[in-house]
């Protein structure tokens, strides 16, 4: 309650916007992003973890006198486990707060290679995870009293979409996680944002429109694989993968170019070793190349023309694309800030 005050501070907001493009609010928002997963992806462990705790007890429920010498008693562990459960959701709940706050002041700051990756996968992973056909998974009598508030997750989760939904980098990495997004699981969320009224009305519609909008990016990057192929000349490929690069850098230990996205990644997995000679090196050690990203960005550009006239569709008709569905939520959904 305190933290989600002072974010809301004169103070905190000035601090936030005169920090821009600085590397230490870089160095905030990942540890904000980190921690948030870490906190759920923890916290979501542990729903099943204590949801098979209790089918287990229900179908043995034995005397805590039978019990082996030296076993706890299973539900005095189902409760450990709970309230470990609240701690990681107290915490992920000020993380997600903090991220929204974060991309309401400072939007362009997602705008980058490794933080648009990251948020993008984050906020497909539990979006997908509250779905009501994931939620239905993993719920289990009593859920609610851990904290969750599944139905203020979903509306967060919302806002956070229409928050970043003009960043085109962003959006793309959005599209680009093979992992977690799914255009059925956005609508999802939409329809029981739609049907419980979690936010007004011009963020949902701002939502559809977002959702419309990665239907095409997803549809761009399919079609597109047909018209650049493995075709583009060697000076675009990363030395690392091999791949058409989106945002060049040369590594100053051993002069390679590669693409960012990708040494970071390395950086971020195995640790500050440069790849191709194992010496030392710091994300600090990337030098930018505009010039190749400029001809890059010229050719791929001339390759959307071509795309465009090979592809080119009719605008989506207006009207919505969220349905009323069965309610999975029931009480759970409390919207209580508490």
């Amino acid at each position: 309650m305190f933290l989600n005050k002072a974010l809301k501070s004169q103070d905190f907001e000035e601090s936030l916007r005169d920090n821009q493009k600085t590397s230490e609010l870089k160095d905030f928002i990942g540890h904000v992003l980190t921690d948030l997963n870490y906190y759920f992806e923890n916290s979501f462990h542990n729903f099943e973890e204590i949801r098979q705790k209790i089918e287990e007890l229900r179908s043995n429920p034995a005397p805590a006198q039978d019990l082996p010498e030296g076993e706890d008693d299973p539900k005095a562990r189902i409760e450990k486990m709970k309230e470990q459960c609240k701690t990681y959701l107290d915490l992920g709940r000020v993380n997600l707060s903090l991220l929204l706050h974060l991309v309401r002041l400072v939007p362009n700051e997602f705008d980058s290679s490794e933080c648009a990756r990251q948020t993008a996968l984050i906020i497909n992973l539990y979006a997908d995870k509250m779905s009501s056909k994931k939620y239905k998974q993993y719920r289990f009598q009593g859920i609610q009293e851990l904290g969750l508030k599944p139905l203020r997750f979903i509306a967060t989760l919302i806002e956070i979409y229409t928050s970043v939904g003009d960043l085109n980098f962003l959006m793309n990495e959005v599209v680009s996680d093979e992992r977690s997004y799914s255009r059925k699981t956005l609508i999802d969320i939409g329809s029981t944002a739609f049907e419980k009224k979690l936010v007004p009305d011009k963020i949902l519609k701002k939502f559809e429109n977002i959702i419309l909008k990665l239907e095409k990016l997803e549809e761009e990057h399919r079609n597109l694989n047909e018209i650049i192929g493995d075709e583009y000349p060697d000076e675009f490929t990363c030395g690392l993968t091999y791949e058409l690069m989106k945002d060049p850098v040369k590594l100053k230990t051993s002069d390679v170019i590669v693409d960012r996205k990708h040494i970071e990644k390395q950086i971020t997995i195995n640790g500050e070793v440069d790849p191709f000679n194992r010496t030392t090196l710091k994300k600090s050690d990337l030098v930018p190349q505009p010039e190749l990203k400029a001809q890059i960005e010229e050719w791929m550009e001339a390759k959307m023309r071509i795309y465009r006239q090979k592809f080119k569709k009719d605008a989506p008709k207006e009207g919505t694309l969220f349905e009323k569905q069965g309610d999975v939520y029931g009480q759970d959904g409390d919207q209580d800030t508490g």
